[in-house]
């Protein structure tokens, strides 16, 4: 006859049973529905997506995907993305989108679960850092997911990336760097934070990677035509991108600069209606350079000398939310689709929060301040038009600041060493 505790452990493997069965129902109708939003959103509207697909499209007929077209957002990344990208042009929008839509939420689920292993905590239950900085991170997810951004693609490469760091090959990981930069220069920041306390080696594999990547697609676009397209980016749009250090031209836009610019008209209440109304601010709200040159080099050197002088073991998680963070705010344009990398930034406050008690009530006000700045705002709390008029006030940046601020305090404080037992005498 069955014991009593043989009963409850049976009935535990059931409960187990059924809430992995419920989980898989959830995620199978999440998937359906954020597939089916993007097709819609795609079919009325130019994305980032039909962006991709349309410059994919060129690139593979023999036109120039970079040259400024009036039915489409200007294409600005390398020509490596729209050699990836090739394939899909063989399939209808719809079907593309669909297919599209589909991998961005396989690289969502591949990303938290790498980020819930990086920073896995011995004790507390596993959502702490598999489903919480999903949550908190959700409405940048859906966003990406809808207009069919990159960066859970480029997210999902780096975390690849701190694997390969933290299982000792740090060339392999150098390299996985690489690959990140290749589809969008940005990560070059992040890359240069983490690989900051490697060797000399792992920079030459991640140069030399870099340009065997970016030479890829002569495989089977030829060497002529890789060079025109190659040519047209560096000289082209990317230039032409890096070179305008103007302000905030979009009130949705979170960056660092863009927040200081709107700091500069925020004291009258008549220009700031007609910014939100308009949907851009005034073009003398710009930032000077030398004050955003004063602003970065504070935000990187900081941030440098605390990841090559900190003394935190397994510190790999808050090193890549250091660089990742730092990206955010040097980037002169931030949007919500490119926040989806916060879920390694709050897994690893999260996980530091739990592993060290000392440090645990302010990571915690952190990450909850984070967490509301992120999400209050949201149309689906205070309607289109007061989200527009919250975001002028660039709450995201500030989160993204306390953030940082959490994840370079967090480094900067040594683990906690116990007392040998003859100190304890």
């Amino acid at each position: 006859m069955p014991g009593p505790f043989q009963y409850l452990t049976s009935m535990a493997g059931e409960i187990r049973a059924f809430a992995l069965l419920a989980l898989g129902a959830f995620l199978l109708a999440l998937a359906t529905f954020q597939t089916t939003t993007a097709i819609h959103i795609n079919a009325k509207q130019a994305t980032d997506f039909t962006t991709f697909y349309e410059s994919a499209l060129l690139a593979r007929t023999g036109q120039d995907p970079y040259l400024i077209a009036p039915n489409r957002w200007p294409y600005l990344y390398p020509p490596t993305l729209l050699w990836l990208f090739g394939p899909l042009t063989y399939l209808s929008t719809s079907n593309a989108v669909a297919v599209w839509t589909l991998l961005i939420f396989c690289m969502w689920m591949g990303a938290a679960t790498i980020v819930h292993r990086l920073v896995r905590v011995p004790i507390g239950p596993a959502f702490l850092t598999w489903a919480i900085p999903s949550l908190i991170t959700y409405r940048f997810i859906l966003r990406c997911s809808n207009f069919g951004q990159v960066d859970l693609l480029v997210f999902l490469i780096v975390l690849l990336a701190l694997v390969g760091l933290k299982t000792g090959r740090p060339r392999l990981g150098a390299a996985t760097l690489a690959a990140a930069t290749v589809i969008k220069v940005l990560p070059i920041i992040p890359a240069a934070v983490v690989l900051a306390r490697r060797g000399v080696a792992t920079w030459i594999t991640y140069a030399s990677t870099l340009v065997m990547l970016l030479l890829l697609p002569v495989c089977t676009w030829g060497v002529t035509r890789h060079a025109e397209l190659l040519s047209s980016w560096l000289g082209g749009q990317m230039l032409a991108h890096a070179s305008n250090f103007s302000g905030a031209n979009d009130p949705s836009n979170q960056s660092l600069s863009a927040a200081v610019a709107r700091l500069l008209i925020v004291s009258d209440p008549v220009r700031v209606r007609e910014c939100v109304e308009r949907g851009y601010i005034a073009p003398e709200a710009t930032v000077s350079r030398p004050l955003w040159a004063s602003l970065a080099l504070l935000l990187v050197s900081v941030t440098i000398v605390t990841v090559l002088t900190h003394r935190r073991k397994s510190a790999l998680g808050l090193e890549g939310s250091a660089g990742l963070l730092l990206m955010h705010l040097l980037s002169r344009k931030t949007w919500e689709t490119h926040l989806v990398t916060l879920i390694l930034v709050h897994g690893s406050l999260i996980s530091t929060a739990v592993t060290d008690r000392r440090i645990a009530t302010p990571i915690t006000v952190a990450v909850t301040l984070a967490a509301v700045l992120e999400n209050f705002y949201a149309p689906v709390i205070l309607g289109s038009r007061m989200s527009d008029l919250a975001q002028f006030y660039s709450p995201t940046t500030w989160s993204l600041i306390i953030l940082w601020i959490a994840v370079i305090g967090a480094l900067r404080t040594p683990d906690h060493e116990a007392p040998s037992s003859e100190t304890a005498r």
